[in-house]
């Protein structure tokens, strides 16, 4: 059993208020804070705690700086299967904003494909006293992407656009890249292969990273300890029928 519950977690920072997630953390129920400031924990045995986060660091800005290559995919017009495919890298380069791939001029209204997005920075040392931090995207166009920290995939929540970087990210020089593919939508209209109907208009869309990208650090802080194993009840019940049937039967 636990021996608190914490049921109602707000943040009473008067600058950012914001809410704070209660998780089992082996044997311990914390808070996971995203900002400083003191939270009210409402307990279920009707008492209350105050706990004070005050070590975050501020949010970091990647909004700028990612280079782009887009691995372009088109039909290659010179094999007689119509199903080959040309894929041809356009080198972007340096990005100052994230925009969609429309409004870039290499790749304008016509280019489908995966975007190659990349990006080395600098974290300063306060970042060390954090216990992870999660990548939140404004956009995702077409939402299709795989995120890599330092090295290691990881999936995207393709419904809140962003992803739980645990610790993988430490104080000194780190590396995000992200694939994004793209809908060959686009593509087919520049071929003519999709035209106006009476369902849609065929109109371009949006690819790409588009908007803000930030990095928000989090920390746990322990609210109570699990004073035993939680137990599934129907395994409770299957041994406790298992030792009466043994019992019947020594008896008999």
């Amino acid at each position: 059993s636990v021996t608190g519950t914490a049921t109602d977690l707000t943040s009473e920072n008067t600058v950012i208020p914001s809410q704070g997630i209660a998780q089992v953390n082996g044997n311990t129920v914390d808070l996971k804070a995203s900002t400083n400031g003191d939270y009210q924990l409402s307990m279920e045995d009707g008492s209350s705690r105050t706990v004070t986060v005050n070590s975050l660091p501020d949010t970091y800005d990647l909004s700028s700086g990612w280079n782009l290559t887009v691995e372009r995919w088109e039909d290659d017009t010179t094999t007689e299967t119509k199903n080959d495919t040309k894929k041809t890298d356009i080198e972007v380069g340096k990005l100052d904003q994230l925009v969609s791939w429309s409004d870039i001029e290499m790749l304008g209204n016509d280019v489908s494909g995966i975007g190659h997005y990349s990006i080395t920075f600098e974290l300063p040392e306060e970042w060390s006293n954090i216990d992870g931090a999660e990548l939140q995207f404004d956009q995702l166009a077409c939402r299709l992407a795989q995120v890599i920290v330092n090295g290691t995939v990881l999936c995207l929540d393709q419904v809140t656009y962003s992803v739980d970087l645990g610790d993988l990210l430490q104080p000194g020089e780190n590396t995000i890249q992200v694939e994004l593919a793209s809908c060959l939508g686009n593509q087919l209209i520049a071929y003519g292969s999709i035209t106006d109907t009476w369902a849609a208009q065929a109109v371009p869309e949006d690819y790409g990273m588009i908007g803000g990208v930030t990095l928000k650090p989090y920390a746990y802080e322990e609210i109570t300890t699990i004073k035993e194993d939680i137990t599934d009840p129907s395994s409770s019940e299957a041994s406790s029928d298992h030792s009466s049937e043994t019992s019947s039967d020594n008896e008999s």
